[in-house]
């Protein structure tokens, strides 16, 4: 069985043999588990194992749980992002509710679980936390219209447009704030943060400008990805954000970007988004386990 793939560049080659793509990808998800079994924190262990199904997710739901405060934020989730990313929300949120927060929701998406009990408190919690201009986070005049306010408002109205529980209000508020925002030339120049919070705010909540902004969100990241700005990772981060193989105007090749994926995977098993080789171990935990979740579905979704 084989498959056309456009790489890095833009060059063609003729053909792609999938049987031999998943047997990479089977040795590259073993590699994978042994570097966050050796690096990741407790949480992160416990979420590739279930993800290899040594554990049921309902350990981890568990865990989530027991990690949420009476206000229904989330605390201590960690090694959800990486690299430039994790370093300034830190400092952008260091008290980490909503950083927390967001990084639970990521988890509980992933584990295609935003309708549980832990999900509906952190909704609940984001209805009181949500700022008077409709963004997350710090307010202050230094801060305000940081670009970490901008992606973490986002992210959040993203993941708050999948759940059950959200109110309409919510939505409505993070709209008028992102909307402040966007542009072609904002999401350029604010990177992969800004191409992937701003495609999946318009991928999952109704916006009025979705429908223009979203070709042009696709755009550039199939245009980043070609030129090497951004990973395979980051690239199927996104479209896993938006639980779709396609955006308006590009259909991305997802077994190219496997392909792509484990070429880029390091000889330690980590799988890196495009940040330095020096970065440490703890950093790259995130796209590891990012990397074992688009091994998985990538594979199943091919029949295997």
């Amino acid at each position: 069985m084989t498959d056309h793939l456009k790489v890095r560049g833009g060059d063609v080659v003729p053909s792609l043999d999938i049987d031999g793509l998943r047997e990479r990808a089977a040795l590259g998800l073993e590699r994978a588990l042994g570097f966050v079994e050796q690096h990741g924190s407790a949480l992160s262990k416990l979420r590739a194992h279930i993800m290899v199904g040594i554990e049921p997710v309902s350990q981890g739901l568990a865990r989530l749980a027991d990690q949420q405060t009476p206000a229904g934020s989330m605390l201590n989730v960690g090694q959800v992002f990486s690299g430039p990313i994790a370093r300034n929300l830190l400092a952008f949120d260091p008290e980490g509710e909503i950083r927390g927060t967001l990084e639970a929701l990521s988890v509980l998406a992933d584990w295609s679980h935003l309708y549980d009990a832990p999900c509906d408190r952190a909704v609940e919690f984001l209805y009181t936390a949500q700022q008077a201009d409709g963004g997350y986070g710090d307010a202050s005049e230094a801060s305000v219209n940081s670009p970490e306010r901008v992606f973490t408002t986002g992210m959040l109205a993203g993941f708050l447009g999948r759940t059950r529980s959200v109110r309409p209000e919510t939505l409505t508020a993070a709209g008028l704030y992102m909307n402040r925002f966007w542009s072609v030339d904002y999401i350029r120049q604010n990177a992969w943060p800004s191409v992937a919070s701003f495609t999946h705010y318009f991928t999952n909540v109704h916006d009025e400008e979705g429908e223009a902004a979203l070709p042009w969100c696709a755009r550039e990241l199939e245009r980043g990805g070609l030129v090497g700005e951004y990973s395979a990772s980051e690239q199927l981060r996104v479209l896993f954000y938006c639980e779709a193989e396609a955006l308006p105007g590009v259909e991305f090749n997802t077994n190219a970007l496997l392909d792509q994926l484990l070429n880029e995977q390091r000889d330690d098993g980590s799988c890196p988004a495009i940040v330095p080789a020096e970065d440490p171990a703890e950093e790259r935990v995130g796209p590891t386990l990012d990397g074992m979740l688009f091994m998985l579905r990538l594979c199943r979704a091919g029949g295997q």
